[in-house]
Formats: structure tokens, sequence, C-alpha cells
């Protein structure tokens, strides 16, 4: 999760081979700590910051070779029928779950901020999980921040959701015009491009594994959408701003 932005910004300015190289160092780190959030990450990164054909020449070099590795634990991850036992994808499928008993149970109105987990579930995933470890997971955090909102918040929740989606593909337009030359992204202020990249990076939270509203990254995303409304006026910058690319390193260093 927190490094999902960064390896969204810093490909930006890297020439393309030198974009999937990076890419593909982080790829290998993911498989080799079996961290499947780690490897969407870089497939978000991917889609971004790569054009098409590069994209495919990434997956002609990558999937063979995962091919003729041990995919299962992998595999058990991505099933998520009621027959699977992995509890990373029971969980996933739990924050669905909880999302359909919480907005049946209280007519689109939500539980209450901060209340999810409090009030006793009984989800198919949720019992299966405490059938396997005696216990529950995730039950205050839903697995996933999208869970946690639409639960608590109900119809405001999802509205919300669809507000930040919204503004987040406009993020994503954004940081593939920086992409498409130097003179493209001397246009776009270095912090607006940063901004744009945390704003994609979390989506690995809100819809695939968060902690909840009070993780270093969702400050980080209040944060950008602060500095994204504050730069849209300076989208256009002036001919002697410095290229994006060259800024996005400062701006990071600063950040941290």
């Amino acid at each position: 999760m927190a490094v999902a932005p960064f390896l969204v910004a810093a490909p930006l300015g890297s020439r393309p081979l030198k974009r999937a190289a990076w890419l593909l160092a982080f790829v290998v780190i993911g498989a080799l700590l079996k961290n499947l959030t780690m490897i969407v990450a870089c497939t978000l990164a991917a889609v971004i910051t790569l054009r098409p054909l590069q994209v495919l020449a990434l997956l002609a070099l990558v999937v063979p070779i995962a091919l003729s590795q041990d995919l299962d634990y992998f595999m058990a991850r991505l099933d998520f029928s009621q027959d699977n036992q992995n509890l990373s994808s029971l969980v996933f499928l739990q924050g669905w779950q909880l999302m359909d008993e919480s907005l049946t149970a209280t007519h689109y109105i939500g539980r209450g901020f901060q209340q999810l987990g409090l009030v006793d579930s009984d989800v198919s995933a949720s019992q299966l999980i405490y059938a396997l470890i005696q216990d529950g997971l995730n039950l205050l955090d839903g697995g996933f921040t999208l869970a946690k909102l639409v639960c608590e918040l109900g119809a405001t929740g999802i509205v919300l959701a669809l507000v930040l989606l919204r503004i987040t593909w406009r993020a994503v337009k954004t940081l593939r015009f920086a992409m498409a030359s130097p003179r493209a992204a001397a246009r776009i202020p270095a912090a607006r491009v940063f901004a744009a990249a945390i704003l994609v990076g979390y989506l690995i939270e809100l819809l695939v594994r968060g902690v909840g509203y009070f993780s270093p990254s969702g400050l980080l995303m209040v944060a950008s959408l602060w500095i994204w409304y504050r730069t849209r006026a300076a989208a256009v910058a002036s001919p002697h701003t410095r290229p994006t690319a060259r800024l996005v390193g400062s701006v990071a260093t600063k950040s941290l």
C-alpha cells in the first residue's frame, strides 16, 4: 500500500525500458514475498505508465516465467468461492458480503461511523473464517476501505466512493498526459502529478486491502485531494516550468 504511489510516479521520468525494469523488479519482489497486493500495485502502475505494446511485451516476458513456477498460493488467493479456505480471499469475500448485509439491514443508511464490527454479523464468509481459526478477521476494517465506507455510511458512502473514483479517473488521465512527452509533462506542476499518483495508488487500499480510514495512505490521499484542487488553475504551467519528471523525486523527498 505504501509503495503503490511511488510505483506509479517514479517511472514517469524514465525511458520505456527503465519503466519496465522498475516495475519488473517489484513484480519479482512481490513474487518472492508472496505478496499479491504488491503484484496488483505493479499491474496498476504498468497499465498507467506503459503503452499497450509495452504492457504486452512485459506480459510476454513475465507470463512464461510465472507459468514455470508454483502458483498455488496466488491461485488460492484469487479463488473467491465458498469452498476456498484461504483466509485472504475469504476476508475479501467477507467485505462484499458485509456491504450487502449492512445496506439491507439498515435500508441504505449505514451502521454509523466506526461501528463496523461492533454488531454481530452472520455472513457466510465470517462463519467460515471463525470455523477455520476460531476468531473473526477484519470485521472492524472490512478488509478494504470501500467495504468499511459503505457498511458504515450506506448510500452516502457509495456516493463518496463514486466521487473519489471520478477524481481518480481524472488523475489517471493527468498521469497519462504527463507521460506522453517531456513537453507535456512540463505543462503540469510536479506537485499535481505526485498528488495524482497518490490518488491512483490509494485504489489499492480502497478496493483491494485496507486498514481503515486513519492510515498513512488515507492521510496522504486527503492531502493529495487538497493539492489536486489547489493546483487545478496551474495545470497549464508557464514555458519556464521545469519538466515534471525532474521534480517528482524532489516532491517525494520533501513529502517523506
